[in-house]
């Protein structure tokens, strides 16, 4: 797809938005009946256009030309249907599985751009409203004004730019940014997308750390982890068939190997680091409402425990003193924090 027309060869359908930088519209190639979506940049690095043009990539959109003239930058870019991430999370419920695919389709868009020749691409901006779902699914890491290439040596920016919360220190003049950069954003989109996972938690944490020393030294990484779910099948001796191998989500440590560690007890307390586990994280391969501890309402013993134990029923006649317990969703009551 490419323009290579001149600009009366285009009808405005709709002026999006102008701003104090950026003006954008999305226009129609009267010839060709192509939709675009047109930026006139006043602020930019032709660099950065000139290598997405040329090295097109499914999580990117297609830079299909540009036009430099009396220090405005206006591109023609793909236009992409769908919803902004930010819109998705505010109005969607999704699964972690769902997220986690988001998560690693934006990895694979930052490694592109990280992988850049000569010198890595920095995107500078990585957050939802820049992360777009299209119609058929494809995860699109939008936005590029602030992007740009890597100058070896240089010591700070010379553009201060990037969105404050997703922002990293450097990017407020303490230093240049580079990969590290983007990997802060990651941590804080992370953050957000898993509010309440502390595995996922931890990952941001790292990747969020103050000096960019301290961080992932790649989003490779981070994708890495990601992927690595809490607890994965690993083989036994033939004769024992196949056991499931249990992490602590904290300190990583193999749960099975902890004296008196038992599948389905509902609870466990990590040996190693001293983290409290609850749910599928503690063995529970029920699967249902991770990390809930059922009570019994009649006589306050862990349900979870009891042989049998349906995750998925409605109700659950306690083996202890016989009382039927609701199950649901509707029966559960966020424990208060202890002062």
């Amino acid at each position: 797809m490419r323009v290579n027309d001149s600009p009366s060869a285009y009808e405005e359908l709709y002026h999006v938005k102008s701003g104090e930088k950026t003006s954008i519209s999305i226009v129609k190639n009267i010839v060709s009946q192509q939709v675009y979506c047109r930026k006139s940049l006043s602020v930019y690095n032709i660099r950065v256009y000139e290598y997405l043009k040329d090295n097109p990539h499914p999580n990117i959109p297609e830079v299909c030309d540009y036009e430099e003239q009396d220090g405005v930058l206006t591109v023609y870019e793909e236009y992409i249907r769908g919803e902004a991430l930010d819109y998705v999370l505010d109005n969607r419920r999704m699964d972690k599985l769902e997220k986690i695919h988001i998560l690693e389709e934006v990895c694979d868009a930052l490694t592109f751009l990280h992988s850049a020749k000569p010198y890595p691409i920095i995107h500078r901006d990585v957050k939802p409203s820049n992360i777009m779902i299209t119609e058929d699914g494809r995860v699109v890491l939008t936005d590029y004004d602030a992007a740009k290439v890597f100058t070896p040596g240089q010591i700070r920016d010379t553009t201060l730019m990037g969105t404050e919360g997703s922002a990293a220190p450097e990017q407020y003049g303490f230093a240049q940014s580079d990969v590290r950069t983007d990997i802060y954003a990651l941590g804080a989109l992370i953050k957000q997308m898993f509010p309440k996972d502390f595995r996922m938690k931890r990952i941001a944490d790292r990747a969020m750390e103050i000096a960019p020393r301290d961080r992932y030294g790649s989003v490779s990484e981070v994708k890495e982890l990601l992927k690595r779910p809490h607890h994965r099948a690993a083989e036994k001796q033939p004769e024992d068939g196949f056991y499931t191998e249990y992490f602590c989500t904290n300190c990583d440590a193999i749960l099975n190997d902890q004296p008196g560690f038992g599948y389905n007890d509902g609870t466990w307390k990590c040996t190693v680091c001293g983290q409290q586990l609850f749910g599928e994280e503690a063995g529970d391969t029920g699967g249902r409402f991770n990390g809930i501890i059922w009570y019994c309402d009649g006589c306050g013993t862990i349900l979870n425990k009891q042989e049998g134990f349906d995750y998925y029923g409605d109700e659950w006649t306690c083996t202890e003193c016989g009382f039927a317990n609701d199950i649901t969703e509707d029966n559960i009551i966020q424990e208060k924090p202890r002062k």
